[in-house]
């Protein structure tokens, strides 16, 4: 039987400069399906940049990106945009809507029927209250990202993007995001996130990539086989040696 994992994200060669500063060199990436693949990298170094090209919302200089074996040219087709949700770190709510209404519109822009009922549930799992008359603007940042969870619920795509989830999150909600995330990969969701948090990512991940320099380097593969453990903090490395051994 063979051990390969089909890719539901292939990235090939890529490259992509800002002017004449370059950001990405060369960049080798293969996203697993019904993993969740972690990217690792301090401020500055191009995550972000990463997930814009996969989103084509920034051209690239070369390179080749696949999302299903569909290569993605100048923007997304009708079929690969369906097959993603992005939640970015600061998703597009409607400030002076109540998360109720959010939902109800991000369901309707996404073209989904679903009843109130069924939306009032989502809610509820991800925590919120549907009767909630709160406004999104005054929201804390806890709520503001199971909000935006729940977001993945309605859009209910094959790939799911997050970019530095954890930012600004307390202990409480970090640890909630991290089941979420684990419940929706046992639904067969395929999850591509983009972190600096070793506590949290250690939790997660399936694979764990590291972008430093301009290049990536595969920390942590599918078989729980570390490499490169010259690249790894003594701090991730030991959390990740914790869970392992769980």
């Amino acid at each position: 039987v063979s051990n390969y994992m089909e890719s539901i994200i292939s990235i090939k060669g890529l490259k992509k400069s800002f002017e004449n500063k370059q950001v990405l060199v060369d960049l080798n990436i293969e996203i697993k399906k019904n993993l969740i693949t972690v990217m690792m990298g301090a401020n500055g170094q191009g995550k972000t940049t990463l997930i814009n090209s996969i989103l084509s919302l920034t051209d690239v200089d070369s390179g080749e990106i696949y999302i299903n074996n569909e290569k993605v040219e100048n923007t997304l087709t009708l079929n690969q945009k369906k097959n993603i949700c992005f939640i970015s770190d600061n998703p597009p709510f409607i400030e002076y809507l109540n998360c109720l209404d959010n939902l109800k519109y991000i369901s309707y822009i996404y073209k989904k029927k679903i009843d109130k009922n069924e939306i009032a549930k989502i809610l509820t799992e991800y925590g919120l209250n549907f009767d909630n008359k709160t406004l999104v603007r005054d929201y804390s940042k806890g709520m503001r990202t199971k909000l935006a969870l729940s977001f993945i619920d309605i859009i209910d795509s094959k790939i799911v993007i997050l970019d530095e989830p954890t930012v600004g999150l307390d202990i409480v909600s970090a640890e909630y995001l991290k089941n979420k995330l684990l419940k929706l990969k046992d639904k067969g969701k395929s999850i591509f996130v983009t972190s600096h948090d070793t506590a949290f990512v250690s939790g997660i991940a399936d694979e764990i990539y590291l972008l430093n320099n301009k290049s990536c380097t595969l920390l942590l593969d599918d078989k729980k086989i570390i490499r490169n453990t010259n690249l790894m903090s003594e701090k991730l490395l030991s959390n990740i040696n914790v869970e392992l051994a769980i």
